[in-house]
């Protein structure tokens, strides 16, 4: 059956919630959608600033974390909006590079 829904339309993904059958697919077409206007970021943010931390983890993905005595540093996959939001409100704690 998935045989013949698949030959009639090449850009479709058909997927079988009974075997799993381009579940895999499907999920990673849904990131890259999701993701499409997003951009990885490289942060340093003041070890006090809690808020912010926070703010981040709430509007994007942290793909790397490392604590310093005084300030974390991050790699943030954030929507475009997000990021030019954080250079424009940033307090000095935090600095915006890449």
């Amino acid at each position: 059956m998935l045989e013949v829904l698949r030959k009639g339309d090449r850009d479709a993904i058909v997927a079988s919630a009974v075997t799993g059958e381009g579940v895999g697919e499907l999920a990673a077409l849904v990131l890259r959608f999701v993701e499409a206007g997003h951009e990885d970021v490289d942060l340093r943010v003041g070890a006090g600033d809690g808020r912010t931390l926070a703010w981040l983890a709430s509007r994007g993905r942290i793909l790397e974390k490392d604590y310093g005595n005084e300030e974390v540093r991050l790699k943030v996959r954030l929507a475009r909006s997000d990021r030019r939001r954080l250079q424009e409100d940033a307090s000095g704690l935090v600095t915006v590079a890449g």
